[in-house]
């Protein structure tokens, strides 16, 4: 750091002290004051150090998507410094992950001790042979507690980036990343953290990972519709489904779906093994648009853009927003679909039902009560252009989807695209994908002897 240079920098700030009194750490309703002065103090810290050339963002977390590391290598390229009604949506929110990002958390840690401390010594000092309780204590602090508690955190901080055997130390940070459930480490200092792979023994040390390259965010897939009729819901709950495609799928529908590989991995399972298709769309419920023929693009228009309205609010006659053909419920943050003959096999793979025509009632009825599209496409398949798992977690597909056949606008975002015949796509924009859909057998439709 250079000598000396800490504790200038400390020393120039104000202590999280209110009226003399350091806010209620302890106590719940006054928690919130308390964190707010210290993340304001460790930022002011930060930001000096930052000024100064002394920090460094993380130089391979990338696609593995840590959201800490990602905070900090956003804060460190200047994302968060303008107002936040200034920033893209991205940035807006990303700033709220940057008190766990690794010099945040060291440096409020060590604050925080400093803080205890404190405490302690001040109340010690006025209340002598008391035994000394846990909680937040009412007695105030001058400036010279003020002093020693910077003090005391410099020497903490200075400890954290020299040592690496302190709690303080970046190094006892378990971290997750979207891409998979793998737990990583960090190592070197709290100023230039790199991410690294938990050793399976835990006294060997960390080895840094090697950059990762991002995987593609849109997979190619053919569906085969039988029927020509496809069905979509969140999920359908009807009697003996989730039985029928967990024997499907030889055991338990139990998939990590908060990372990406995991919502592959499901998808990858629900296609092969019962030829049903799921698209994590969060909580977006995207419609289905026609206006392409032979395109369904199953998304967004916003029917308020200027595109639409004159600058008297009147009615464009030259462009016309496109109406839904049909659309969806994502209560659970998916759109689920197939062809309805392939729903009821997941029905009849249950047991629960004698043949197809009671299946096909189950069926009926529930779609008639509850959110589910029926619609006839007259077709016997269709191409699907569906985000990965990566594309989940990045929720980029409207940005990076393109295809000679359909036209972007500002005014519209799409989630995924079905179509009646392939779209030319740059071969480089998919994902590869070697995935098979389940060998249907073809329900026999010949009378009872």
């Amino acid at each position: 750091f250079g000598e000396g240079s800490l504790d200038g920098l400390l020393l120039g700030r104000e202590f999280p002290v209110t009226g003399g009194l350091i806010p209620a750490h302890h106590a719940f309703d006054a928690r919130k004051a308390f964190d707010t002065e210290l993340f304001r103090v460790t930022r002011g810290f930060l930001e000096e150090l930052r000024a100064e050339g002394l920090l460094a963002p993380c130089p391979n977390n990338g696609p593995r998507g840590v959201g800490p590391l990602e905070a900090w290598n956003r804060w460190l390229a200047g994302a968060y410094d303008a107002p936040p009604e200034a920033r893209d949506r991205e940035d807006r929110y990303g700033e709220h992950r940057l008190a766990d990002a690794p010099g945040f958390r060291t440096v409020s840690n060590c604050l925080i001790r400093a803080v205890v401390e404190t405490e302690r010594r001040v109340w010690e000092r006025n209340h002598p042979g008391e035994r000394y309780g846990s909680g937040s204590k009412e007695d105030p602090v001058d400036q010279a507690d003020v002093e020693a508690g910077f003090r005391d955190a410099c020497a903490r901080i200075i400890t954290a980036y020299a040592e690496e055997e302190t709690t303080d130390n970046i190094g006892f940070m378990d971290l997750q990343g979207r891409q998979t459930s793998e737990r990583f480490m960090l190592e070197g200092s709290f100023l230039t953290p790199v991410l690294c792979a938990v050793p399976s023994d835990y006294a060997s040390d960390p080895v840094p990972l090697p950059p990762l390259e991002a995987p593609r965010s849109v997979r190619h897939l053919e569906l085969s519709l039988p029927s020509g009729t496809l069905v979509m819901a969140d999920w359908f709950r009807i009697d003996g489904f989730n039985e029928g495609l967990r024997a499907l799928l030889g055991g338990e529908d139990d998939f990590e779906i908060n990372y990406a590989d995991g919502l592959d991995a499901r998808a990858r399972a629900y296609f092969e093994r019962a030829g049903l298709v799921i698209v994590q769309v969060g909580n977006t419920s995207p419609a289905a648009y026609a206006d392409t023929p032979g395109v369904w693009r199953m998304g967004h228009v916003d029917e308020d853009h200027d595109a639409f309205w004159t600058e008297e609010g009147e009615p464009r006659p030259d462009l016309t927003a496109p109406k839904p053909v049909w659309r969806t419920c994502t209560d659970l943050w998916a759109n689920t679909f197939a062809d309805r003959e392939v729903i009821l096999d997941i029905l009849m793979a249950s047991e629960k039902y004698p043949d197809r025509a009671d299946a096909l009632s189950a069926f009926e009825a529930y779609a008639q009560e509850y959110g589910v599209s029926v619609t006839e496409l007259w077709v016997d398949r269709i191409h699907l252009y569906v985000p990965t798992g990566h594309g989940v977690q990045a929720e980029d597909f409207s940005a990076v989807f393109r295809a000679a056949e359909i036209t972007p606008a500002d005014w519209r975002e799409d989630a995924y695209v079905l179509s009646a015949t392939p779209l030319t796509v740059e071969p480089d924009l998919l994902a590869p994908c070697d995935w098979r859909e389940r060998a249907r057998v073809a329900p026999d439709s010949s009378p009872e002897p």
